[in-house]
């Protein structure tokens, strides 16, 4: 409880287990049961057979097969399990993990391997099936056990929404997410945005910076963003745009106000006895038909400094 006698906050805390962020902290990592030369084996062609996979898509479009920073993998667990997450980014090497999902009980990290660079995951498969440690164990046990697969990631990967998947045919605003790739965030933006077009989508001209990630939209399908590796490889998550209120706000007076009354007339307004909360800000419109009804006169008030 607050010692502030005019804040209360009761019964508001319950207590759960413990649960350890992917598989660090102090205890055991769980991985699968692994037969280690034919999961090793598994893995390697895996892998090889994504590198492949990247080179016929470039290859059906016209695209040098070497073109591009690098591609996007899909690395899975095994339903139940985590993945060793902190042991798959290899950031001297430019490996870098983009985003983490759980499907279904499956863990998928989609990671950025830059061109040339598979290599260095290859050699961590070479050193689980080949070298151990100290101990005796598998080197790199723990991250080669607990990957399932590794494939050339999808555009549905990416997904990080709530909200479905699009269905194929679904024309949208996407939240595209771009990887900043040690450049500045109006240059990322400036080359998601030259290559949209190319593949028939249509780029915001805004964009949003966050750490490590720029942010902008883009119009079009599932098969147009998922066209180009070379754009696919910018992504780092995907999200469905959010519906904005422009076409309300660009109404004239008279339908704003029609639409207000419409929406007033069905508001059940709270019971005198209904929760409250305190919100401080810089003011409010108490007579507007929608807020009215939940705030009462006598609690709308203002602070004067001097």
């Amino acid at each position: 409880m607050s010692d502030l006698s005019h804040l209360r906050l009761e019964n508001t805390a319950q207590p759960v287990p413990y649960t350890s962020p992917g598989g660090g902290g102090g205890g055991t990592f769980q991985t699968p049961p692994r037969d280690r030369l034919p999961h090793a084996q598994k893995l390697r062609a895996d892998l090889q057979q994504a590198e492949a996979d990247a080179r016929e898509r470039r290859r059906q479009h016209g695209v040098p097969e070497n073109a591009g920073p690098g591609d996007v993998f899909a690395v899975r667990s095994d339903p139940g399990f985590e993945l060793k997450l902190g042991s798959l980014e290899r950031r001297q090497s430019g490996i870098e993990l983009l985003s983490v999902k759980v499907d279904r009980g499956v863990t998928i990290a989609n990671v950025f391997v830059p061109k040339g660079k598979h290599v260095q995951l290859l050699a961590l498969i070479d050193a689980y099936q080949r070298h151990a440690t100290r101990s005796g164990k598998p080197r790199n046990r723990e991250l080669i056990d607990s990957i399932a697969s590794i494939k050339l990631a999808a555009l549905q990967d990416l997904w990080q929404d709530t909200a479905p998947f699009p269905t194929a045919d679904a024309t949208i605003w996407w939240e595209v997410w771009l990887r900043d790739d040690g450049l500045a965030p109006a240059d990322v933006h400036r080359r998601f945005r030259d290559l949209a077009p190319t593949v028939g989508m249509r780029a915001s001209e805004q964009f949003v910076r966050f750490p490590e990630r720029v942010v902008t939209q883009a119009f079009g399908t599932q098969a147009q963003l998922g066209q180009s590796l070379d754009l696919l490889g910018m992504i780092a998550e995907l999200r469905r745009a959010k519906e904005l209120a422009t076409e309300y706000v660009e109404l004239s007076a008279a339908d704003q106000a029609a639409f207000v009354n419409e929406a007033a007339a069905r508001i059940v307004a709270p019971a005198p006895d209904a929760p409250a909360v305190c919100i401080l800000d810089s003011g409010v419109n108490r007579s507007h038909p929608l807020q009215a009804p939940a705030l009462d006169a006598t609690d709308a008030q203002s602070v004067k400094p001097g």
